[in-house]
């Protein structure tokens, strides 16, 4: 009964991973709930471990931001800090050694949970004082770069949209050169692809020139298959799926499974294609109809899941698979596209959705000259997404090494700085 739509996020098991607090689809306690329990308020350092499910699993919390904790997570306190670096601490919970001990003190035949009183048997090595902080400061550093390119990423994916909604939402180039002004931050190449007026249209006010039309005059859309079982392998084709896109649109790289077995040429995708959910997936994480462009790192042929559309522009339009990617990302658009999900059990989208709703079309040459700035942020961010997959490579090698004393302090510094 404490939960809500609307409040302090609520850190549950399903909250740590890999490290970090991934609060997508969280579930909320409200504020007046929340001002009663203080005590059980995160804050930034705190270390955080999973005791049912995946038992081991670890997240150290790095930023303000408020948060609860929910049952079943643990939250670690250091009672000598002249004896135990916090961040050494984590990383030694990050050690996969550690963290198959501590999966072995699992109990349960449903689902394995863990005590705190288990957790604390737990053995870890503990050299000086000094050498923790420097074993802590290189892998921190790794990780510092990570979540550098995971800001930088969100900065671009924001900077991007909001040239979208500026352009082709709100029309403040247009309006501007009604008013005789030049659009604020643009060079004259691109403020000339603008019209000078607005006219009146069934959607309102429109920029001069620029058609109304349904969106199947533009694009065609093709359902997945349901891989699963014996072709479900640990390598093999990437097979996208549900879990491949965000909530509010954009890639997620987490979500990505192999398949080995017959397929369908018309399930087969690459770097570049856009995909559209087509189903829910459960009241906490609303995906409906959210977009995601396949990033370069996925070059080689994949295939796409019976919860997905690839949607795919045709040869007569103007419009891009970026321009549709962000059409579906702006929350109007969205809700248009999304208000055709039907089901009893599960809200599913039909091909319709894609059909009917009406789009507004710039001219070819503008469709372009967005599409070439967007292109460059997408291409900066998955830049950053391989180098950070590199660096966690890196921090993964290093960190049972230092832990052990197989590579000293100095081999490891220079490896880092080498790498960052």
């Amino acid at each position: 009964k404490d939960w809500a739509d609307h409040g302090v996020p609520a850190v549950k098991i399903a909250n740590v991973k890999d490290g970090e607090l991934s609060m997508e689809g969280c579930s909320f306690v409200p504020q007046a709930i929340a001002s009663t329990v203080p005590e059980w308020y995160l804050k930034r350092g705190d270390i955080v471990i999973a005791m049912t499910g995946y038992i081991g699993e670890v997240a150290r919390v790095r930023d303000d931001a408020p948060r609860l904790l929910n049952q079943r997570v643990g939250r670690f306190e250091i009672l000598d800090e002249a004896r135990l670096d916090s961040t050494y601490f984590y990383y030694c919970l990050r050690d996969q050694d550690t963290r198959a001990i501590i999966e072995g003190l699992g109990y349960g035949s449903a689902q394995p949970n863990v005590s705190p009183k288990l957790i604390h048997s737990v053995e870890i090595p503990l050299p000086s004082l000094p050498e923790q902080r420097a074993i802590a400061s290189i892998l921190g550093a790794l990780d510092d770069k990570i979540d550098l390119n995971r800001r930088m990423n969100e900065t671009l994916e924001a900077m991007a949209r909001a040239i979208f909604k500026s352009w082709f939402v709100d029309f403040d180039p247009v309006r501007a050169k009604a008013e005789g002004k030049h659009p604020f931050g643009m060079d004259a190449d691109t403020a000339a692809l603008f019209p000078d007026r607005l006219v009146d249209s069934e959607l309102g006010p429109i920029p001069e020139g620029w058609e109304v039309t349904p969106l199947r005059k533009h694009i065609t859309s093709q359902k997945g298959l349901s891989y699963k079982g014996k072709g479900l392998r640990e390598s093999g084709m990437h097979l996208h799926n549900l879990n491949s896109v965000l909530e509010g649109g954009g890639y997620k790289y987490a979500g990505i499974k192999y398949y080995e077995g017959d397929h369908k040429d018309r399930h087969l995708v690459r770097s570049g294609d856009l995909l559209v959910t087509n189903t829910e997936q459960g009241h906490e994480c609303l995906l409906l109809g959210f977009p995601a462009i396949i990033p370069n790192q996925y070059q080689e042929m994949g295939l796409f899941s019976h919860h997905l559309f690839k949607v795919t522009p045709t040869g007569e339009s103007p419009l891009t698979r970026l321009f549709l990617y962000h059409w579906l990302c702006h929350p109007r658009h969205h809700h248009r596209v999304s208000s055709f999900g039907n089901g009893t059990t599960v809200n599913m989208l039909p091909k319709d959705a894609l059909e009917l709703p009406t789009v507004l079309t710039p001219s070819a040459d503008l469709v372009a000259r967005f599409t070439d700035m967007a292109q460059q942020y997408q291409d900066q961010g998955d830049c950053n997404v391989s180098e950070s997959r590199t660096l966690a490579e890196l921090r993964d090698l290093l960190l049972p090494k230092l832990l052990s004393g197989e590579i000293r302090v100095k081999e490891a510094e220079k490896m880092v700085e080498d790498a960052v």
